[in-house]
């Protein structure tokens, strides 16, 4: 079942609850960002093992100062690494996109962008940090 509804934009937050015999069932909800203001990195795990080959996916938002996803940003981010990993991949979700995934930059994706890093067999930490232009770097 589908239910499709049309309604005036106006900035500020939208919920839809979703009821299953009178239960509800599920809850979505959307939040008009502000200008974006800095980068939030969000790793799958947080810790790796140090044996060489063991991979951590990281993803990075541009955020408003509230820390919501600024879904229309396309800011170009660069990566650095420090650590025991290497940075082995960046991309997004953009389908027409010809960015390569090899390399430290990419363009943001509705306001998202995923790393890729692989440890190298050592032991230590890892410090992922990300730049863009007019935004506070992330980490």
């Amino acid at each position: 079942m589908r239910a499709v509804f049309d309604v005036c934009y106006q900035p500020g937050e939208i919920v839809a609850v979703g009821y299953t015999e009178d239960q509800e069932s599920g809850r979505a909800r959307l939040v008009t960002a502000a200008e974006p203001a800095g980068l939030r990195l969000t790793p799958d795990r947080a810790i790796l093992h140090s044996s060489f080959g063991d991979l951590a996916y990281v993803t990075v938002e541009v955020v408003d100062q509230a820390g919501v996803v600024v879904r229309h940003a396309a800011h170009e981010v660069t990566l650095d690494i420090a650590g025991a990993v290497e940075l082995i991949a960046v991309g997004t979700a953009n389908p027409v996109s010809e960015e390569l995934y090899v390399g430290n930059t990419r363009k943001a994706y509705e306001g998202r962008l995923a790393a890729v890093v692989r440890t190298n067999g050592e032991a230590g930490d890892v410090v992922l940090r990300a730049q863009a232009a007019g935004l506070a770097t992330g980490r």
